[in-house]
Formats: structure tokens, C-alpha cells, sequence
């Protein structure tokens, strides 16, 4: 079963690398580097790195055959943690 929900932080990307064979790779920043945000190296940061709120949880919706994206933010990721699994929990009784 796929995720109807998902939580993406806003200020906070993966590099992208081009290895030694000429390939791109997705490299995700460390748990140290995550942990002082203020020391982030430039290529992790979005260009909403510390404006607004940092988490968006996403889901779909689906009205008259046509697939909408829709998202509520947060500034706290337990908070939007909590959201998804409600909402989740709304998709799975049927709310």
C-alpha cells in the first residue's frame, strides 16, 4: 500500500554528486550536519533554508477524475507527524 500521506522538510535537500564514472548521485546530509543546522554546507540548503515553517506534510485528493496535491506546514515535526498519522488513520475508516 502506498502512502497516502508524507512529511517533506522544506529547508533541507540532498546533494546532487557527480561521481568519478560521470554519474549523478543523491546524497543526503549527515545526522551530525542535521544537528547544527547554523553549520549546514550551502548544497543542503533550499532557498527556504530558516524562513517559515521547516515540515509540510502532502497528500492527494482526488475530486471529479483530477488528482490535487494539497499541504499543510508545520514548525514542529512531531506536530506534523501526529497530523499524518491521523489523517492516515482518517483514509483507513473511511472519514
Amino acid at each position: 500500500m502506498m502512502a497516502a500521506t508524507w512529511i517533506v522538510d522544506l529547508w533541507v535537500k540532498d546533494a546532487e554528486v557527480i561521481m568519478p564514472d560521470g554519474s549523478l548521485r543523491r546524497i543526503p546530509p549527515t545526522a551530525a550536519q542535521l544537528r547544527a543546522l547554523n553549520k549546514l554546507p550551502d548544497e543542503f540548503r533550499t532557498s527556504k533554508f530558516q524562513r517559515g515553517k521547516r515540515w509540510r506534510v502532502v497528500w492527494h485528493e482526488h475530486h471529479d477524475g483530477k488528482r490535487r496535491e494539497r499541504g499543510r506546514s508545520f514548525t514542529v515535526k512531531l506536530d506534523a507527524e501526529a497530523y499524518a498519522a491521523a489523517m492516515e488513520e482518517d483514509i483507513r475508516v473511511g472519514r
